[in-house]
């Protein structure tokens, strides 16, 4: 469990800063009637932020071997992969 731990940590930490460089660098914000650019700015860094915070989480509660660390894991490793198949379904039936 303690590689398991690691590589939690290590691929939420690679996917948060991914995100959140890509929040600073790439993406284009644009003011709308429903959104501002900058509250969609804070919100995607935040997301980069909670990913990461969730990763060391996970990661070091299995690294120190807690059982309720594998329940979330399999549980948040679900609700993701419900989550692609539904982005999945929407994209190819419009």
């Amino acid at each position: 469990m303690r590689a398991a731990g690691l590589t939690v940590i290590g691929a939420g930490s690679l996917v948060g800063f991914a995100v959140i460089a890509y929040a600073f660098l790439g993406a284009e914000f644009v003011d709308g009637p429903e959104s501002s650019a900058i509250g969609d700015h804070v919100r995607m860094v935040l997301v980069g932020v909670a990913i990461i915070a969730v990763g060391l989480t996970l990661g070091l509660a299995l690294r120190h071997g807690h059982r309720w660390a594998t329940y979330v894991f399999l549980l948040l490793g679900a609700l993701l992969a419900l989550a692609a198949i539904w982005w999945a379904a929407k994209e190819l039936l419009g």
